[in-house]
């Protein structure tokens, strides 16, 4: 059987989630290496490279994409840098792995497609509660019609929160704090503002941004059939429960 070969990973981002992905393709995944890392703030690209024991370090992305033999890039800058970084590493003829979200608005994300379909490179969101057995098993019984028409979603969810920090005695705060779970509730027929809570109504339900939208619009102006029904009847219509 011929040895796969090798993909050689460029991280852009050494921050919180950035260094969580270079700790996870340096020392978790099979048949890729962490051969670079770059990050504008000083000494942050170098400092995580020394502990992956990772030779290149940049405070450019330029640079990262002129590295030699760089196959793929993973993406983990701040939200707002995500869709010029990802049509710089497209452009590059660099594969693809971005942080959620792609974009922060419908235009920026159509962009990004457009450079990666023009460029013929890969391209996936980080969209990690797709490759996640309840939510699988949640959308499938939604296709299957076995609650009816959603209409809300409540999900409780853990995440282990900032890496080896302890178990937070107050409440959560700060951007490196930890928040071990919580719970949410997402309207189907609503848009909320962050990527990792629209995602568990979107996805599940097969909701596309401009779906909600459009439910949005129609639940504000009064048209929508849930919010009708709950100003006939108090406590409205419970249609189905599904355990995520």
């Amino acid at each position: 059987m011929p040895k796969i070969k090798s993909v050689n990973v460029g991280l852009i981002g050494a921050g919180r989630i950035g260094s969580f992905h270079g700790q996870s393709i340096a020392r978790r995944l099979v048949d890729a290496e962490l051969v670079a890392i770059a990050d504008p703030a000083p000494g942050t690209a170098a400092k995580l490279a020394e502990t992956l024991g990772v030779d290149a370090a940049y405070a450019e992305v330029s640079e990262l994409l002129a590295h030699p033999g760089l196959d793929a890039v993973v993406i983990a800058t701040p939200a707002r840098f995500h869709t010029n970084v990802l049509v710089q590493a497209a452009e590059a003829g660099k594969a693809i792995f971005c942080e959620k979200p792609m974009a922060l608005t419908l235009e920026d994300a159509d962009r990004a497609i457009a450079a990666a379909h023009s460029a013929g490179v890969p391209l996936q969101v980080g969209f990690n509660r797709r490759w996640d057995q309840a939510f699988a098993e949640g959308r499938a019984a939604i296709d299957a019609g076995k609650i009816g028409a959603p209409q809300l979603i409540r999900s409780l969810t853990r995440d282990p929160g900032p890496f080896g920090a302890p178990i937070p005695t107050a409440s959560h705060s700060g951007p490196f704090s930890t928040r071990r779970s919580f719970t949410t509730s997402t309207p189907c027929f609503g848009s909320m503002p962050a990527p990792s809570r629209s995602r568990f109504s979107r996805w599940p339900t097969r909701s596309s941004a401009r779906m909600q939208r459009r439910r949005l619009h129609r639940h504000r102006s009064g048209q929508h059939p849930l919010r009708q029904r709950l100003g006939r009847r108090r406590g409205g219509e419970l249609l189905g429960t599904l355990r995520l």
